[in-house]
């Protein structure tokens, strides 16, 4: 038995139960056993890829909606970009690639904020060219108070969240060793309480300083009404109890409850649309095609086969959604 699961079974015997938030939170971010802060998950050796590793198009897109806000700022103060949960580096790297041919670049602040000290490392092996312009945060808390775009991608899914049957909260029990959820009656819904005060606080920022927010990840507009609670471990669903601190454990995104709580704050909110309507309308098919003029057969295929996987109705372009809360200072949000 690991010491995370040993931990979890005292707690319960303590406690007769863990909620489903503190089961998420121990497993994923527990500072010596945790999902997140032991390991890079990421890529064919890890156990899940996210859109920026599968194409740099996508962060490039990404770039082309950061700089189509930042070019809408006043940054004679200066001006930051914000990566949440920035997972090897990837993503930033592209954006950066877009951006630092602009004017505005020599203005900006880089922010990453990372709660694991094992990806940090990485992030600052693979950024090192950018070194002099990144910060790196453990908590949103410590960001600045200038003009600001944030950025995150598959960030929200990864948090805790509260899961009721009807309006009874579902917890986690444990019988001779092994866990089981307890049994409710009703529609299943799910609530992160952290992601709405974590939305609430980058909102009052973006209020108060100007700017925007992109969050891009897989998830719903109007109540699923079912269980959205998943683990993946080596690219394979995995029994969400099973091993705990082992598997990546998610749910999917509630963008209503985002959404909510950025206009609590004054905040314009456009989408949350589909992965596939933002990334054609800011142009991914037009980048494409200019890749492909100066690729070989091989890449050309790469690149065909990237942008399905990033558009296709039964890959990531459905299911995945993307949400823009702004500044109402921001007159254009692109992609929308």
């Amino acid at each position: 038995m690991t010491d995370l699961r040993n931990l979890l079974l005292e707690k319960i015997k303590e406690n007769g139960s863990v909620t489903v938030a503190e089961y998420m939170a121990l497993c994923l971010c527990h500072p010596e056993f945790g999902y997140y802060t032991t390991r890079n998950p990421f890529g064919a050796k890890g156990d899940f890829i996210t859109a920026p590793e599968i194409s740099q198009l996508f962060g490039e897109m990404i770039g082309v909606w950061t700089l189509g806000i930042l070019q809408q700022i006043d940054v004679s103060r200066g001006a930051a970009l914000v990566e949440l949960g920035p997972g090897k580096g990837t993503m930033i790297a592209d954006i950066l690639r877009i951006i630092r041919k602009y004017p505005v670049y020599d203005s900006l602040e880089i922010h990453l904020v990372e709660i694991s000290p094992y990806l940090e490392k990485l992030q600052r092996e693979n950024l090192g060219q950018y070194a002099g312009k990144i910060s790196w945060h453990r908590s949103i808390k410590t960001l600045p108070e200038i003009p600001m775009v944030i950025l995150a991608n598959e960030f929200f899914d990864a948090l805790p969240v509260s899961q009721f049957a009807g309006s009874k909260e579902v917890t986690i029990g444990a019988k001779s060793g092994e866990f089981y959820f307890s049994k409710g009656k009703g529609n299943i819904s799910e609530h992160s309480l952290e992601s709405v005060e974590i939305m609430e606080s980058l909102a009052a920022k973006i209020m108060k300083n100007s700017g925007g927010i992109l969050v891009i990840d897989y998830g719903y507009t109007e109540p699923t009404n079912k269980s959205t609670l998943q683990a993946v471990k080596n690219h394979k669903f995995h029994d969400f109890l099973s091993g705990p601190g082992a598997a990546d454990l998610t749910a999917h995104v509630n963008f209503f409850d985002l959404e909510t709580a950025a206009e609590k704050h004054g905040l314009k909110v456009s989408g949350a649309v589909t992965q596939k309507n933002f990334l054609e309308n800011i142009g991914i098919r037009i980048r494409a095609e200019a890749l492909k003029k100066n690729a070989n057969d091989s890449q050309r295929l790469k690149i065909d086969s990237a942008l399905a996987r990033l558009l296709d109705a039964d890959k990531m372009g459905e299911l995945f959604k993307v949400m823009a809360t702004v500044s109402p200072k921001i007159k254009e949000i692109p992609g929308f």
